[in-house]
C-alpha cells in the first residue's frame, strides 16, 4: 500500500493485490450431492484520494473517494457429473465516504465510517453443458457503517485494530475484522 501526504491534509493512496483465492461448495440439497473445491488467480487494487482534518482537540475528521477493481480467473469443475465452466469475473467499485476518530490517552483511538458503494460490471457468468446458465452480479448500491478500535503507541512500528462493519443495499451483512500491523 502506498499512501502520499499531498498538503493540508489531502492525500492520495493505493494498494495492488494478487494471489489465489480457494473456493469450495458442497450440498445435499439436491437429490444428487453437489460439491468443487478448486482455487483461481485474482487481481485487485484501488486508487483514492482523501481529506484528514482536526476539527478539535483530538477529534479528527475525514472524507475519501475510491476507485476499485477486482478481477478473478475462471475455473471449471464437475457438479453432479456434468462439466461446469465458471468465467472469469471482475468489478468496478466507486466508493465515497466519512470518518471520525477520537485519539485517547494511552494510544487507544475509537472510529466510526460511513460509506456508499457503488459496483457495475459485475457480471458472474457459468456454463453447464454448453449452456450458459443465468448471469448473476452485485451490480448496485451498497452502504457500510463500521465502527472500530486501534491501539498505537507513538513510539512504536506495532499496532492492533478491531472492528465492525454492517451492509445494506446490494450487499446485505455484517463483517468483523482484527489485525495486528507490523510497519518497517
Amino acid at each position: 500500500m502506498a499512501h502520499v501526504v499531498l498538503s493540508n491534509g489531502l492525500y492520495a493512496e493505493g494498494l495492488v493485490r494478487a494471489g489465489m483465492a480457494d473456493m469450495a461448495y458442497d450440498t445435499k440439497d439436491f437429490a444428487t450431492p453437489v460439491s468443487y473445491d478448486f482455487s483461481s488467480a485474482y487481481v485487485g487494487g484501488y486508487a483514492g484520494l482523501g481529506y484528514n482534518t482536526e476539527v478539535c482537540d483530538g477529534v479528527n475528521w475525514g472524507l475519501h473517494g475510491k476507485y476499485i477493481y477486482s478481477w478473478m480467473d475462471g475455473n471449471e469443475a464437475h457438479l453432479a457429473g456434468e462439466y461446469t465452466r465458471f468465467e472469469a469475473a471482475s468489478a468496478h467499485t466507486f466508493r465515497l465516504g466519512t470518518s471520525l476518530a477520537y485519539a485517547m490517552d494511552g494510544g487507544f483511538t475509537p472510529y466510526g465510517s460511513v460509506a456508499w458503494d457503488y459496483t457495475t460490471g459485475s457480471d458472474m457468468e457459468a456454463i453447464v453443458k454448453d449452456k450458459r446458465l443465468e448471469t448473476t452480479d452485485i451490480d448496485g448500491h451498497t452502504g457500510t457503517l463500521q465502527l472500530g478500535l486501534r491501539y498505537a503507541q507513538p513510539e512504536s512500528n506495532w499496532s492492533a485494530d478491531l472492528s465492525a462493519s454492517g451492509y445494506t443495499g446490494e450487499r446485505e451483512g455484517l463483517a468483523a475484522n482484527a489485525a495486528v500491523k507490523l510497519m518497517f
